[in-house]
């Protein structure tokens, strides 16, 4: 099947007639081309809508629970083992099923992110993180005043050792490593650990992996990890939401301290600039819920089975390695670029996500480097299905048989 570029035109060739005749009525023919009226299938590629219509019950009497035990967010405050009881239920939760003893939760992944930097560096300090990926992971690292240093990622779309020990050699003052879990893939924190031994910090960017008993690898084995549960997520809020988790108190406490005005120990004067950022208790009840409809409904089963679908119908070359908690599925489109090919899906009503190359930004053009050569190819080729479980047959059907096509 062979598109034209420009939204609603294709090419007039068999192939995607046979492919496209359950899904699109064929208009009146304009000189070579057909207009085409935009298929009434519609396949987000965040399904948060689908979600929170199915549960919404489920979160209301979540949110009430979370208002009839509403309690002072300085009760969870800075080097206090004390949680409110909504942020309680939901501590242990996330304990219980990442293994990680210490967790302090923040308005967003993004505010988790400039808690861990702001207790492991200061204004100036370096950080190391891949060169491709989602353009949260840097804003926040410039945001905060630090300076990035990018290495290449690797075929898995993870942060490249080998890149990665090149950077360190060229820039041996940089202060915090900063891997990214991706599409529901997790970087093997430990062999990076292996390469930084105690150089620098280790933080974890993991806003998309919150690890539920999936197999391999997992967050958790770096100095601090950082998470997510904004609305598109899962587990997720309806809304907004993150969190930090370590093994040290040293550093929970450090975090809370900053992310809750700067609080001493005895909350009767500040010790450092901070900002505020501590989930509200009806968020916390929220998303533990949604902990709960996870498992319930095989949520990461589901997607994995998904995944295996793609993996064995998408005759596409793939990224490598394992995709355990499957929030993407990422290809490479033979016969056209990752930016035509996301075209391509628009017009037959597919979301699919495409991801920047940062150093070759303006926004990032002054930051250091190493080469990045697969960073370049991943932004360039890389096209990113969606895998959430409110894909249908008849979607996962067009979607692999769009895919063929490009």
């Amino acid at each position: 099947m062979t598109f034209l570029n420009g939204v609603g035109i294709m090419k007039k060739v068999i192939s995607t007639k046979k492919v496209l005749k359950r899904y699109i009525k064929k208009g009146k023919a304009v000189g070579n081309n057909y207009e085409v009226k935009t298929p009434n299938i519609k396949v987000p590629y965040f399904a948060y809508k689908q979600r929170i219509e199915k549960y919404k019950d489920r979160y209301v009497k979540a949110y009430e629970l979370g208002l009839d035990t509403i309690s002072d967010w300085l009760s969870a405050g800075p080097t206090s083992d004390y949680y409110t009881p909504s942020r309680a239920v939901l501590a242990n939760k996330c304990a219980h099923y990442s293994e990680i003893n210490h967790w302090h939760f923040t308005d967003c992944g993004s505010d988790a992110i400039q808690a861990a930097l702001a207790v492991t560096t200061e204004p100036g300090d370096q950080v190391i993180i891949p060169a491709w990926g989602f353009i949260a992971t840097p804003e926040n690292i410039l945001w905060i005043n630090r300076k990035i240093i990018f290495c290449d990622n690797g075929p898995d779309a993870m942060m490249c050792p080998n890149s990665l020990a090149e950077a360190l050699d060229k820039f041996p003052t940089a202060k915090v490593v900063m891997p990214v879990h991706l599409l529901g893939r997790v970087q093997d924190v430990e062999m990076i650990s292996n390469i930084v031994l105690k150089n620098a910090w280790i933080v974890e960017d993991a806003a998309n992996a919150f690890y539920m008993n999936d197999g391999g690898n997992k967050p958790g084995y770096a100095d601090i990890s950082c998470y997510s549960f904004d609305i598109a997520k899962h587990p997720a809020s309806t809304g907004t939401g993150g969190a930090v988790a370590t093994s040290s108190k040293r550093l929970i406490d450090d975090m809370k301290e900053v992310t809750q005005q700067g609080f001493n120990k005895n909350r009767n004067g500040f010790v450092a600039p901070a900002t505020k950022s501590s989930m509200d208790d009806t968020t916390a009840r929220i998303i533990a819920e949604d902990i709960d409809i996870l498992i319930e409904n095989d949520v990461r089963e589901r997607r994995r089975a998904t995944n295996e679908l793609f993996e064995k119908e998408i005759n596409q070359e793939r990224l490598t390695g394992e995709n355990n908690i499957c929030t993407g599925f990422g290809f490479f489109p033979s016969k056209m670029s990752a930016k035509e090919a996301a075209g391509e899906f628009k017009k037959v009503g597919i979301g699919v996500s495409v991801y920047p190359c940062f150093p070759d930004m303006p926004c990032f053009s002054a930051c250091d480097s190493v080469e990045y050569p697969y960073a370049k190819r991943l932004a360039k080729e890389l096209v990113i299905l969606p895998l959430h479980e409110y894909l249908t047959d008849d979607h996962k059907s067009l979607m692999i048989e769009v895919s063929n096509s490009l």
